[in-house]
């Protein structure tokens, strides 16, 4: 039962991103909501696994921010309030993933990967630093923190923390695509179909992480 609510869930996202594809907004507006509550349906259905509480409020807050998202076109206040939600999100994430790490993080590892996210960070923000205009502090604050969401996962894998720590590694990835490709639509060039890849990215992205948290453990303590 549990895998097929997976399945539920993965065939809900593809059928999703055909809409997307073929521009049917209508239908993408009153789908949109109902996105991530079906993945945290399939979280709270899971047991053996530590961090459930705080995994959902994750995803609560990324809902939130989906939702406050289909009306940035209305006013920047949208856009913004869902950017913090999704920051809210992003921090709960780190949060999570720091109770697993522990004390055999590589510093080789920890000191090559904050060199090659910082590199990222610099040259993406100034190739679109002249287009923020009033959103410059808010974009930089939040690719920060995206980063380091990002920054701990790599430290969790390399030090095998996590039983499918890859899973969880690739969706820390894709959210940093996703939210990328987000800026780069939204304030520097148009990517054609942009709101297909940052759809796409964002939803495997949230459910490999998922998939990989709930399945990190055989056998854990709930929170």
């Amino acid at each position: 039962m549990k895998k097929n609510l997976l399945y539920i869930v993965l065939v809900f996202y593809i059928a999703y991103l055909v809409t997307v594809w073929l521009k049917m907004e209508a239908i993408n507006y009153l789908l949109k909501p109902l996105l991530i509550p079906m993945l945290i349906t399939y979280t709270a259905t899971r047991s053996n696994f530590s961090g459930k509480g705080t995994l959902i409020k994750a995803l609560v807050m990324s809902t939130l921010g989906d939702v406050l998202l289909l009306f940035s076109d209305i006013h920047q206040l949208f856009f913004i309030s869902g950017l913090i939600s999704f920051l809210i999100a992003h921090v709960i994430y780190i949060r999570l993933f720091l109770k697993k790490l522990n004390a055999r993080f590589s510093i080789i590892w920890a000191f090559s990967s904050l060199v090659f996210l910082g590199i990222y960070l610099f040259f993406f923000l100034a190739t679109m630093w002249g287009n923020l205009k009033t959103m410059k502090i808010p974009v930089s604050i939040y690719a920060l923190v995206i980063s380091a969401m990002l920054f701990v996962v790599i430290q969790l894998v390399v030090s095998k923390t996590l039983r499918k720590g890859e899973y969880v590694l690739f969706g820390a990835l894709l959210f940093v695509t996703s939210d990328s490709l987000l800026a780069w639509n939204m304030f520097y060039q148009e990517i054609n179909h942009g709101s297909f890849w940052v759809m796409s990215t964002y939803l495997f992205a949230q459910l490999f992480i998922v998939y990989g948290w709930v399945n990190s453990k055989k056998k854990e303590v709930k929170e």
